[in-house]
């Protein structure tokens, strides 16, 4: 302080200038630079724990139509092994087998027993697992049960030098073998030939026991699109993503991939900070692990669907490389600034030096006591000058060090004090203020966005929950939906339409359910295509948005009148791009873009859940149009009894229905288990498939009681309403588990249908079965397709009695007959043609799934249809053929093709009773 006193006093002021701006500065910067930092960190975890949680939806998204396209490759499989037949597994274990433990290479000598299947061994065969390969592209092998575990005895699977992987073992300790041991099937994540497969197993049973098993995998392609993802995103200069497992091995990697990162320090990191929450975490590590490492940043997170980490990396250094340059810059300025106002200073002291000796001079006289004469002031208006300067340099920094005081403090936006702008400190202060008034700006986008993110997350979520939780009331359902939206929406008003298809010459969208200002509305309207805006949206396919809508199109009706919306928004129900409906929705608001993005996204999943009830819907419909056809073929039972004048022509009529009705039954028969039954339920008539299946002769089932093998307790409440049930007239249909004796089981579709007499009273009961034991799992996943097929009513008749039987036997023959082919129109595909190739007949079911009209196919050559059908066969057989719709598209059936005889035994047409089986082959 001494030597500061001794200084000159203009040197004084200079050195005070420069330290009280120099505090200034280092203040303001210190506290800009912490603040900076902070928003920096907080800014760039936000950023990129959003694009991890992309990548998370990403892998969950992939996984999930992995997992789809494994179930249709299961149902394939199931398919085609049903198809082959049933594997049979010779007593004696004669075939040497050198097995290969995966994880030693173990060579492990054992013995199998030799298999066949459709009378063909395994060994060495390999046309099973080739055949679902070369249709579903799927990987497939066949395993046989040994007492060191399961070995590999076919399979598609080649490994890196061609061959076939046969002998591979999958020991008995393996998860895999302790569910098939169970009976259950195994699903899960497999590494082969470097590469992941989404795999799943299955047993195989041989005389009611797990023998073996097959496998069905199908490659996880996520990596590679992951890959290619993560190497197109950028972080910073050197930063980078990459996916390592829960064992440490890179899998997604720029320069490393496939290498074991376990021992690193990096991935103890990841182990031992992994959150329960399963949230997105950031850390701080030296890399590489050497005497060159410099700290890295890395955000990660587990993701537990494929035992991995995603993480993103970045340098420490260029994270805030940005910043510091930005701090360097201001520094710089500063130093300008001081030099700057150095050379002023010093210019200005230079000058007035002598001008401050005289002051001095002239105070030292005045301390003196001593009187100073005007002339010897000179320069006393520069003085003042000088001094006004001096407090205006004063005043100025003042404000200078209040303005920094208010940014430090985080008051931004602040009005500029006068000559702001001009001022070196003063317009930096101003740039940063501006920024930092950007910077908060920007803040406030992210927060707006992130709530349009979990205002859309919810939403979705809501309507999910609404679509799943539907009981089957299709007005009920929508009504929910419309009404959530148009208040989710903060809207005025909704409709929703639907297309109404049940007329393919008459469609048209039909309004399902209106609600506008808290209120159901019970309106009704049709919209035909291209008719208006909604009908628009039937070819054009895309959203309608309206800001001036028609004074006439539509109005808003609350309590205190009525009004025209000035918004519009109508959204087509896209589904595999048809359109199954339409959203409108009004309000007096403008309809945002958020909003209108979710109103596109839910639009897919009402279309799906909508179009699925309307299925289930038109299935009941059909049903209980069933019931009323049945109904109305019982009144006729009394005219025809009044039509006795008819005898004669029915005589003749009967003869040639009755070797048709013989073809019929033959075909039935031969597709079909049927059994006869009385009305107290003992057994009176099975046909042959019946007994092959029980592994009887007739001679042993005719008399026995159908509670001899049901699964049903005799003498329960239930059962004896079964058969009350029949006997008053009532169809049964029943899923039954049947035990045998010799412990052999298998799964029935039963339909169980009264025979009535003339007299209306049941005389017998008839059951017709399919064995439904190897794709009872199939069949119910198919249900709304396959099952309803299945469980149809299908009637038949005994075969006729000679043709001398008297009037009502012959009344009798002809109900039965109508009644048969109606239950097969019904339930099934039937056509007739002549011998000549020209078709006589075509039923509903068959026109509807080839999609021709009665006049296209009837009168012309059977190969329209039926491509390359053979005319020259009269033999009774079954195959699986390919029909052609009209469109162009194949379409496989089960078929059952039977020649028709008339009273002669003269062959006079070509009878075909067939099952739509394309979902089953797909």
């Amino acid at each position: 302080m001494k030597i500061f006193n001794k200084i000159r006093i203009l040197t004084q002021i200079q050195l005070s200038i420069y330290l009280v701006i120099s505090v200034l500065f280092v203040s303001v910067g210190y506290v800009l630079y912490i603040n900076s930092k902070q928003d920096i960190v907080e800014e760039t975890y936000t950023k990129l724990s959003t694009e991890i949680e992309e990548f998370e939806l990403l892998i969950d998204i992939y996984l999930k139509r992995n997992r789809d396209l494994l179930s249709s490759a299961l149902k394939f499989a199931d398919y085609k092994l049903n198809e082959f037949g049933e594997f049979e597994e010779s007593d004696s274990a004669n075939i040497k087998f050198d097995a290969v433990n995966p994880f030693t290479k173990e060579i492990l000598p054992i013995k199998i027993h030799e298999w066949f299947i459709d009378d063909r061994s395994m060994k060495n065969n390999f046309y099973i697992v080739d055949g679902i390969k070369e249709i579903s592209g799927v990987e497939t092998s066949i395993y046989q049960k040994t007492d060191k575990g399961y070995v590999n005895i076919s399979t598609s699977i080649l490994n890196i030098s061609d061959e076939r992987m046969i002998g591979d073992i999958i020991l008995t300790t393996s998860p895999i073998v302790e569910s098939i041991e169970n009976g259950l099937q195994y699903t899960g994540r497999l590494s082969q030939r470097n590469m992941w497969y989404l795999v799943s197993y299955r047993p195989i049973y041989i005389d009611g026991k797990i023998r073996g098993m097959y496998y069905v995998g199908i490659k996880e392609r996520i990596s590679q699109t992951l890959k290619s993802i993560l190497e197109n995103r950028n972080y910073f200069k050197s930063g980078y993503s990459f996916i390592v497992t829960d064992k440490g091995i890179l899998t997604i990697h720029p320069t490393n991939q496939g290498m074991d990162y376990s021992k690193t320090k990096l991935f103890n990191i990841l182990r031992k900070s992994v959150s329960k929450d399963g949230g997105v975490k950031v850390n701080r590590y030296k890399w590489p692990e050497n005497e060159q490492s410099k700290w890295w940043y890395i955000q990660y997170k587990y993701i537990e669907s494929i035992d991995s980490f995603i993480c993103i990396s970045y340098p420490e250094d260029e994270l805030y490389q940005k910043l510091k340059y930005n701090m360097f810059l201001i520094f710089i300025w500063f130093l300008i600034f001081i030099f700057t106002l150095h050379i002023i200073i010093t210019y200005g002291n230079n000058i007035w030096r002598k001008k401050l000796l005289i002051m001095k001079k002239s105070l030292k006289q005045m301390s003196e006591g001593k009187f100073i004469e005007k002339t010897e002031i000179s320069g006393d208006e520069e003085f003042v000058e000088l001094s006004a300067n001096l407090n205006y340099i004063t005043k100025r920094i003042n404000k200078l060090s209040s303005f920094a005081k208010e940014l430090a403090e985080g008051s931004l936006g602040q009005k500029y004090p006068e000559n702001f702008a001009q001022d070196e400190i003063g317009n930096a202060l101003m740039k940063i203020d501006d920024r930092l008034g950007e910077a908060k700006h920007t803040e406030n986008i992210r927060r707006k966005e992130d709530e349009f993110r979990k205002w859309e997350s919810e939403g979705l979520t809501k309507f999910v929950n609404i679509l799943q939780k539907n009981t089957g009331d299709l007005p009920e359902l929508c009504y929910d939906l419309i009404s959530n939206l148009v208040e989710y929406l903060s809207a005025n008003q909704g409709a929703l339409f639907f297309i109404n298809d049940d007329k393919t010459d008459d469609l048209f969208f039909e309004q399902m359910a209106t609600y506008a200002y808290n209120k159901k509305k019970i309106l009704e309207k049709k919209v035909y295509p291209n008719q208006g805006f909604i009908g628009r949206l039937f070819d054009e396919k895309e959203t309608i948005i309206l800001t001036d809508i028609p004074d006439d199109y539509i109005k808003i009706t609350s309590g205190v009148g009525e009004d025209t919306p000035k918004n519009l928004i109508i959204v087509p129900l896209l589904l595999n791009m048809q359109v199954y409906g339409v959203i409108e929705i009004a309000s007096f608001k403008a309809f945002k873009g958020y909003q209108i993005e979710f109103l596109e996204k839910i639009g897919e999943n009402i279309a799906s859940t909508i179009n699925s009830l309307k299925i289930n819907n038109k299935t009941k419909e059909l049903l209980e149009q069933s019931r009323k056809q049945s109904d109305l073929l019982a009144l006729h039972d009394e005219d025809m009894k009044m039509s006795l004048k008819e005898t004669q022509n029915l005589q003749k009529e009967s003869e040639a229905k009755g070797a048709e009705m013989s073809g019929i039954l033959k075909a039935i028969n031969s597709t079909l288990l049927v059994a006869e039954f009385s009305v107290d339920g003992k057994i009176i008539e099975i046909n042959s498939l019946y007994l092959d299946l029980f592994g009887s002769v007739r001679e042993d089932l005719i008399g026995k009681y159908h509670k001899d093998f049901s699964s049903m307790d005799g003498d329960s409440d239930e059962y004896k309403q079964f058969w009350t049930d029949l006997a008053e007239g009532k169809r049964k249909h029943l899923e039954e588990l049947i035990k045998l004796p010799n412990s052999k089981e298998f799964w029935l579709s039963e339909t169980y249908t009264p025979v009535i007499n003339s007299d209306g009273e049941v005389y017998k009961v008839i059951n017709t079965s399919i064995n439904i034991t190897k794709t009872k799992k199939f069949e119910i996943e198919l249900k709304s397709q396959t099952n309803e097929i299945l469980r149809k009513e299908i009637l038949i008749r005994k075969k006729n009695k000679e043709n001398e039987e008297n009037t009502k036997s012959l009344n009798k023959k002809s109900e039965e007959l109508e009644v048969l082919l109606d239950t097969i129109d019904f339930s099934l595909l039937r056509i007739e043609y002549e011998l000549n190739g020209k078709l006589i007949y075509a039923n509903k079911n068959y026109l509807d799934l080839t999609g021709y009209e009665n006049n296209d196919i009837v009168g012309n050559h059977v190969n329209i249809s039926l491509p390359n059908e053979s005319l020259t066969e009269e033999k009774v057989y079954n195959e699986k053929i390919t029909v052609k719709a009209k469109v162009g598209k194949l379409i496989q059936i089960l078929r059952s093709k039977t020649p028709i005889y008339n009273e002669e035994g003269k062959l006079i047409k070509i009878l075909v009773i067939a099952a739509d089986v394309s979902d089953l082959m797909n």
